[in-house]
Parts: C-alpha cells; structure tokens; sequence
C-alpha cells in the first residue's frame, strides 16, 4: 500500500524580466506592458512538495489554500500589470480564479468573475453557458450551505435544469452535448490518476511547480470537492434537456452541396498528399500512389526525429493486442459526443467508471499513442472520399505521448525537426501532390507546455526563449519551403483550443499564397465552440461529428476537430483538380473563395463543394495552369 507523505507547500515566487508590485498607486500610474504572445507572460514558481493526490484530496486544507491565495495573488497580479492581447487567456486567467474563490468561499467573488467571463465570450453559446454549473451551486449553496448534504444536490439538480432549459436550445445545442460526453470521463480514477505520472515525477525531482501545473492542481482540487461528488445530479440535468434529442434535429447543410464521384471514368488522376501521424493502407488500397514496385510511397519519421518509412507508427505488442478494445472505445466516444445511447457507447462508460487511478495513467497513455497511430487513418477518409482518381502520398511524422515528453524540445531538436519539414515539402513536390494536408500545428503554448514537463530545471526565461526559437526556426522553413512550390496547395487546420492565431502563435501560422488554414464549423454552418480564429482563417468547413474510417475491421466513427474540417477543403481541391487538372493553385483558392458563402465576419467563408467543382469545370482558359 502506497504511503501517502503530507504537503509541505513553501510560497516562493520567480517572476521571469518583471518586477510585480502590490502597490495600488503603482500599478495605476505605471502603463500596462502588452502582451502578445503567452511566452512573454511572466513566470511563477512554487516550491511544493510531498504527495499530490493527497494534497488535491484535501480540498481546503491549510497547505491546498495557501498554494490557493499565491496563485489568486500571481493570477491577479497578471491581471493588472499587463495588457493582454487574447480574451480567451483573460478568461482561463477568470476562471481559474473563480475555482479558487469557491475553494475559499468567497461565492459573490465567484459570481461575479463568472460574469466578467461571460461578457468576454465571443460567441452566444459561449456566453450564456459561462459558469453555469458554479452558478447553479452558488444558488444551492444559499440554502444548504452543507455540500455533502442530499438537499444540496438535489438543489443544484433542480437550479441547473431550470437554467439550462430556458436557454434557446437552437443556439446551445452543440456546447450542451460537448459538456454531457464529458462527464463519463469526470472519474475519481482519471481526475488523480495522472498526478500519480508525470505531476507527481516533477514534483519528486524538482520540488516545485510551475504556474500552469498549479492551477492544473487546483482545478483537480475544484473538480474533487464540488463537481465529482454531485456528478450524476449534473449529468441529469444536461440529459433532462438532451433527451431523446440527437444531433439529427439541426440543419445539415453539407448534404446538398457535397459531391461525389462513382466512377475515375472522365476524371484526371490526382495526388493528394496526407501529412500527418499514421494510415491504414488497406483501407485504401485502390487509392494509394505507389512506387514501381507497387508499394505505397511514404517518408515517414519517428517522434526522435529518425527516418521510418513506414505507413503507421510501431505501436508495442502490447496496445496493438488491445486494438479491438481502444477501436470500440474510440467509437462510443464519437457516439457519446453525438448524444447517442448506444452499446459502444454504454462501453466506454462502464470501461472508464471501473479504472483505478494506476489503471487510469496507463489508460491515458494507450489512448494518446492509439489516436495519434488512428488519427491521419480518419483524416485521409476524408480527404478521398467520394473520389475514385484521388492517390495517396504519405507523409508520416509522430510526436511523444508520454507524460514527460520524450525527446524533450531544445534548439537543436528544432533545427533536427526543421530538416525533416524541409524533406517533408520536397517528397511532397518529388510526388507531384497538388494538395496537401497538414492536421498538425506545433504551436508555442504546446512547446512551452512540454518544456515545464521535461525540462523543470531551466528558468522560464529559457523555457520561453527555446518555444519561440522552435516556433520561428519551423516557421521560416515551411515559409521557405512552400513558398518554393506555388504548384502545391497547403491545406492546414486551424487548431481545436478555441483560441485566436494572432497570439497563439505556431509553426503553420503563415501567409502565402499556396496556403490556407481551415477553421470548424457544425452540419449547419455555425461556428463550433472549440475552433481557433484569426485573419489568416480564411475559410471554414464542417469539423463537427464528421463520419470517418476507423482503422481496419472497426467500421466508421464520427470526430470533430479542424483536424477534419481541412481535408474537408482537400477533398474539394481534389475534385476541382480531377476534373480540370491544369488548374493553377492561384485559380483553385480564388475559385474556393469566390464559391463560398460568406457569414458573419469577413473571413468567415463557408466551403461549397458543389459550385466550387462546378466553378472548375468551367474555368476560363485565363485560369489555368501551363501545361
């Protein structure tokens, strides 16, 4: 039996080139310094040590409150030294403080960062949706101020339905389902069991945490004490207005302007390249490029940066003897996402309900390594479906799923990475791929994340210098590489984090004239909740419970990200090319943008497949490519 160490916590704080004040009169006179970019954040350090599933356990506990207040001082702190360009940090910033107020009691404190959360939403759902769950608690609170009492619970059930239901269901529905899938996987197993890797391991060696880590500890703290206790009351409520309503109710508008070819009679063969994690070459058999030896063409390398032209990653004996089991679990989260009660469905709920913590650590590791080997597999269904003359050309790349990332991110593995994407572009041109598509972002939040993991030991300051240098090392050589190849059109995906691009900057964010980075949208056209923005989003396709392939003998799936959303603009680009392959690709993005339909904000433009592969049949001799 594991012997659990009590918490020493220490208040010891790092700040990175800035001097914080608590100087009221100060920071009224001193202007805020912008920030544009989430390195150029100063940094916190906080000397912790001791056993972390304990210390979350404890709720509000001495040594969880104190880490509670230096968190809420370094939070607000932030708040009012610095001008931050991006209204989703604010709100992460908003809402972590709000946990902490509920932790330390300060319920009024809590409702009103609610509001100040809500107001900086820039979509409807977003906004009214903001804190609903607190909000409801708050509410129960006033009468039961005992949480573990029944009456609490059955307070907040009764708050949380009266709230949800007098949302406009037509607007919400999305975000209502997204947070119903969410609660089979809010488990006491899987909520402390990744403490027990890679938080525990840091905190072990290192005996700090970083800032980031410790608002992770403090959400772990938040979700124990308020919301697992009572999850089956909220779960009731979100299935009180969800039930018996499935995703089949809205408006699919991508039904009548999809297009599909049952036949390559007519059609030019064309080379779609799929730059991503890992296929299943049976699954397209008919419609791989191959070499003359009949194989499928593919460079590939492995998450240390190695040459591995293989189709897929190696996976151990030991995951790939579960590939029936990670395939069923796969497929009844896609169900769960859908709303649909189904027995793949009922799996997975069983399946994570009865995971330990131990078990739950492990769990997420297989589930991680199976989505990055299935992923490109979905992605590349997408791209060809519906398109007989379309041939495959891979491009394989895998990155660590371990809890501390292994090989760690430094300059020179970023120069090493920034070779291979060179290598990547000219095998793409070498195979002649007229489109290709890129689900992958390597953004700077990303590098920095890693870098608190695998490399503790350097200040933030070199932390934050090394994920800037990655970032622009990668960016310079795809910005040189592609600009080198104006035949290929770049299809990338925006990025699932429902952030704005203009300041979480990563390696794709470039401006060419061969590139376009694709946002989601649902099957009605309105823009979902977890897609990233920016100016250099310029078009928009359905990314929401999109129908896949799974790998071998699993059947069909539906995922939702932007990860889908961009093969989506592949297809069509495809399609366009079959049926007039000398097409320039200046022709084929303003072909796109000229058949899309335009809502909301200027950028926002909505894929047509149908006028668009209409529009290129009939193109004008000015608008093709030379022979």
């Amino acid at each position: 039996m594991r012997r659990w160490n009590p918490v020493v916590l220490v208040l010891s704080v790092v700040c990175g080139t800035v001097v914080l004040t608590d100087s009221a009169a100060q920071a009224q006179v001193a202007p805020k310094s912008r920030i544009t970019r989430p390195s150029e954040l100063p940094s916190f350090s906080y000397a912790l040590t001791g056993n972390m599933e304990a210390f979350v356990r404890a709720g509000t506990s001495a040594p969880t409150l104190a880490l509670s207040a230096a968190v809420r001082r370094d939070l607000e702190s932030v708040l009012r030294t610095y001008d931050i360009a991006d209204a989703g940090l604010i709100r992460s910033i908003k809402s972590s403080l709000t946990q902490i107020a509920m932790l330390e009691g300060r319920n009024d404190d809590a409702l009103q960062l609610i509001e100040e959360r809500s107001a900086l939403a820039t979509r409807f759902a977003s906004r009214v949706l903001t804190g609903i769950n607190p909000r409801a608690m708050i509410v129960a609170q006033r009468v039961h101020p005992d949480i573990a009492s029944p009456g609490y619970a059955t307070a907040v059930g009764r708050e949380l339905t009266t709230l949800l239901r007098a949302l406009p269901y037509d607007s919400v529905q999305n975000d209502l389902r997204e947070a119903k899938s969410g609660f089979p996987f809010m488990t006491d197993a899987l909520v402390v069991g990744q403490l027990r890797g890679g938080t525990q391991e840091l905190v072990d060696k290192q005996g700090s945490v970083t800032l980031a880590i410790a608002r992770d500890l403090i959400a772990t703290a938040y979700t124990l004490r308020f919301e697992l206790p009572i999850k089956p009351t909220l779960a009731a409520a979100f299935d009180t207005v969800l039930a018996g309503r499935t995703l089949a109710e809205k408006a699919d508008i991508w039904k009548d302007r999809s297009v599909t070819f049952t036949t390559a009679k007519d059609l030019t063969p064309v080379v779609v390249g799929v730059w991503d994690s890992g296929i299943d070459t049976a699954l397209f058999s008919p419609q791989l490029l191959r070499n003359a030896r009949g194989r499928p063409v593919v460079m590939g390398f492995n998450q240390f940066i190695e040459p591995e032209n293989t189709p897929t990653a190696r996976i151990s004996p030991e995951l790939m003897a579960r590939r029936g089991e990670m395939t069923k679990i796969f497929k009844g989260m896609s169900d769960l996402d859908a709303n649909m009660d189904t027995p793949d469905a009922k799996y997975v709920r069983e399946r994570l309900a009865a995971l330990t913590p131990d078990s739950a650590e492990i769990y997420d590791r297989w589930q991680s390594q199976w989505n990055g080997y299935s992923h490109r597999t979905a992605v590349s269904s997408v791209a060809v479906e519906g398109n007989p003359a379309a041939r495959i050309v891979l491009g394989r790349m895998q990155f660590s799923s371990s809890a501390i990332p292994d090989p760690c991110p430094s300059r020179a593995n970023a120069r090493r990475e920034a070779r291979m994407l060179a290598r990547m572009v000219q095998h793409f041109r070498t195979h002649k791929a007229r489109v290709v598509n890129m689900s992958w972002m390597r953004p700077e939040y990303g590098f920095l994340g890693e870098l608190e993991r695998c490399a503790p030991s350097l200040t933030a300051a070199e932390r934050a210098a090394i994920a800037r240098y990655a970032v622009a090392t990668l960016k310079r050589t795809m910005t040189a590489s592609m600009r080198a190849a104006p035949e290929n059109l770049f299809v990338a995906a925006a990025g699932n984090a429902g952030q704005d691009t203009e300041f979480n900057d990563f390696a794709l964010r470039i401006d060419l004239p061969n590139m376009l980075i694709v946002g989601a949208v649902d099957r009605s056209g309105d823009v979902v909740s977890f897609t990233n923005t920016g100016p250099l989003v310029k078009m928009f396709a359905n990314g929401y419970l999109v129908e896949t392939r799974q790998m071998r003998g699993g059947g069909t799936e539906t995922v939702s990200g932007t990860s889908f959303a961009a093969p989506g603009v592949v297809n069509t680009v495809a399609k366009m090319l079959a049926v007039q392959p000398t097409l320039t690709t200046a022709a084929i993005v303003e072909i796109l943008f000229r058949t899309a339909d335009t809502r909301g904000a200027p950028n926002l433009r909505l894929l047509n497949p149908a006028k668009a592969v209409a529009e290129a049949r009939v193109s004008p001799a000015a608008t093709l490519r030379k022979p």
